[in-house]
């Protein structure tokens, strides 16, 4: 028995090895001469460039057909002397992050290559970076000081280096992707911050102190951060919440948005090949990566225990919320007592990648079209499985956003906020709620990196802030180093003293 399992697991392997993602169409630019005539990445980077405009909803928003032109004949020239698929990725996501969608890049391999790191953490707050962790090379000192400069170069200017080289779609997002690489001497070297694996880093505070940090992390992180235990602790589940009696209040954490009829929803539409690959893993251990909970069941579990400890008040924490399929949000929504709202609408591009990728979508772009979006109000129990709603909470509702929440999580909150469905609270998203969404993957011929493209504009309910960068929250309250410091959630606070 013990070899015919580890026969299946070899040929799984081989299986996962093989599979592939992404469509490579053919193109009008692949029979020029121009195409045929350069060298492979040059080509690869025609092709997306054709690409882009032919498959993505709308690449020149953002990006002027003027400038995506003169720009494109810059990055053409820099790939006469590239080496290899990472550097031809990098050099390929310079330019397409000018497209400002959070969903648009090439892929990767970031662990390419040579990368150290740095003895320290950093996090936003606010629009500081802050040191949060040091290791035993750096003085403990250090934690809470907000860095004015690395290397001379002042953290506004570093900010707009970054902005050149990943997409991003707002000041919230190019915060995250600077905190979470600040330390590593790949990303400093990808904005001329560094220029060897080596270098080390002179960093000033607006305290005045100035230090010298070298790329050879080892040890432990030390930091200032609280060891108490909050009631509004993330979460592995994707779904929580915890019954507060002495507030008569109900906090929900939503860390995504899927379930396990949505995950096998999803798992339904692969090829069987693939189907058979993840159901296989599971035979010998492995996780399918569908979350266990139903979630119409965890909400009859949760509004039975409101009713039962008279809970006057629900919040909704969609801080880490990651998001996933918007049918959790409508059957959330039903169950706190909305009937309809007005939703997003969306434009479309309806193209052969996007057939292939995701069928005939005449149909459901001729339905946007032929609507008005003014009047394009959605009714919550149309929506799968609310019909498993046993009852409906009436009671004052919250809503909590962060600097994490994305994706389907922004429709939710976006939602709520331009219907005035209830209060949301806490601090500006990474992602416009106006945005490009819906991913296809466009394999470009020659490399076979996997560039992924937006083929919907969605339009959030309240077309007048359709430019806003962010969702501004009905109260905004940030949070503080001391915050962190001291273990306090002050918008939670803020919410149970309401």
């Amino acid at each position: 028995m013990k070899f015919i399992k580890l026969f299946f697991f070899l040929l799984l392997l081989q299986i996962l090895q093989a599979q592939t993602v992404g469509d490579t169409p053919p193109l009008p630019i692949q029979s020029t001469d121009i195409y045929k005539n350069s060298n492979m990445y040059q080509q690869d980077f025609l092709y997306l460039c054709e690409g882009l405009i032919e498959f993505h909803v709308n690449v020149f928003m953002n990006f002027p057909k003027e400038e995506f032109n003169k720009q494109k004949e810059t990055y053409y020239e820099q790939l006469a002397r590239c080496k290899n698929e990472n550097e031809f990725g990098k050099i390929a996501n310079k330019f397409i992050s000018q497209i400002k969608d959070g969903h648009a890049g090439v892929a990767i391999n970031e662990t390419a290559g040579k990368n150290f790191i740095y003895p320290f953490r950093c996090k936003y707050l606010v629009d500081t970076l802050v040191i949060m962790a040091v290791s035993d090379q750096l003085p403990f000192s250090l934690c809470g000081e907000r860095i004015k400069s690395i290397n001379g170069i002042p953290i506004m200017d570093i900010e707009k280096r970054a902005s050149l080289v990943y997409p991003t779609e707002n000041y919230v997002s190019l915060q995250n992707y600077i905190m979470l690489r600040i330390n590593s001497t790949e990303y400093l070297k990808s904005i001329e911050v560094i220029h060897s694996d080596t270098e080390s880093v002179k960093i000033t505070t607006y305290s005045g102190k100035e230090f010298e940090a070298s790329p050879n992390f080892n040890g432990i992180w030390k930091s200032e951060i609280s060891t108490k235990v909050l009631i509004t602790e993330k979460q592995s589940d994707p779904f929580t919440y915890k019954i507060v009696k002495e507030k008569s209040l109900c906090y929900i954490q939503m860390n995504g948005m899927v379930d396990r009829r949505i995950g096998e929803m999803y798992l339904d539409m692969l090829p069987f090949w693939q189907r058979w690959g993840i159901k296989t893993w599971g035979f010998f251990g492995g996780s399918d990566g569908i979350p266990e909970v139903y979630f119409d069941e965890f909400l009859n579990t949760c509004i039975e225990d409101i009713e039962k400890n008279n809970i006057k008040k629900v919040i909704i924490d969609l801080r880490w919320n990651y998001g996933g399929n918007f049918i959790p949000g409508n059957i959330l929504l039903y169950a706190l007592g909305v009937d309809k709202y007005k939703g997003f609408s969306a434009d479309i591009n309806v193209s052969e990648l996007s057939k292939l990728q995701r069928g005939n979508l005449e149909s459901v772009k001729n339905t946007t079209d032929a609507n008005d979006p003014s009047n394009n109000y959605y009714y919550t129990n149309s929506t799968k499985w609310t019909e498993n709603i046993k009852k409906r909470f009436n009671g004052d509702v919250y809503f909590i956003t962060s600097e994490w929440t994305f994706s389907s999580a922004v429709l939710l909150a976006t939602i709520v906020k331009d219907n005035h469905l209830f209060k949301v609270v806490g601090e500006p998203i990474r992602e416009r709620p106006s945005h490009f969404g819906d991913v296809l993957f466009l394999k470009l011929p020659n490399s076979k990196n996997i560039c992924t493209l937006s083929y919907k504009l969605f339009h959030r309910p309240d077309k007048s802030k359709d430019n806003d960068e962010t969702l501004y929250p009905d109260v905004t309250i940030y949070k503080t180093y001391d915050d962190i410091k001291n273990g306090i959630d002050r918008v939670y606070e803020w919410i149970a003293a309401q």
